[in-house]
């Protein structure tokens, strides 16, 4: 996740991205540092505000999204409309539990 890349792109202090979220500036912090991931919640707000997946979920998951959508993975930031975000929210939340119960066995 490049939180900071979203957040500049967008001109958006912390303070003003952890209000957009309804979460405390620290929680920004610990998503910019890798140490907490933000709720589905969240990544849906940012997705709505207009962040490219690439900005939201790691390569993996992204490539699977953008693949699963049938979209086409160019050199610029690929940008999720409204009609696919219950889509790609969807397959990233399969993406994410499968990785998870994957690192559990």
């Amino acid at each position: 996740m490049d939180i900071e890349a979203y957040r500049n792109r967008r001109k958006k202090s912390v303070a003003e991205l952890a209000r957009m979220l309804g979460v405390k500036e620290a929680a920004i912090y610990n998503y910019k540092y890798g140490k907490s991931k933000p709720s589905y919640e969240s990544i849906e707000k940012m997705l709505l505000d207009g962040a490219f997946i690439s900005e939201i979920f790691n390569d993996e998951v992204q490539k699977k999204v953008i693949e699963s959508l049938g979209l086409v993975q160019e050199t610029a930031p690929i940008k999720i409309t409204n009609d696919d975000l219950s889509k790609a929210m969807i397959l990233a939340a399969e993406i994410l539990k499968k990785n998870k119960s994957e690192e559990n066995i």
